[in-house]
């Protein structure tokens, strides 16, 4: 269904099923980068 991490992440965020707290741990255990995080979070404001 998703062609990377990175989509998947953003589709459970926009569900509403990951909070800005766990796009954080991802980034901390690199499976998204910062600016992939800021690109979700941006996307939603």
């Amino acid at each position: 269904m998703f062609n990377n991490e990175y989509e998947r992440i953003k589709y459970y965020y926009d569900c509403g099923w990951a909070t800005s707290g766990q796009l954080q741990l991802y980034v901390k255990f690199k499976v998204i980068t910062a600016a992939e995080m800021q690109q979700i979070l941006g996307a939603t404001v």
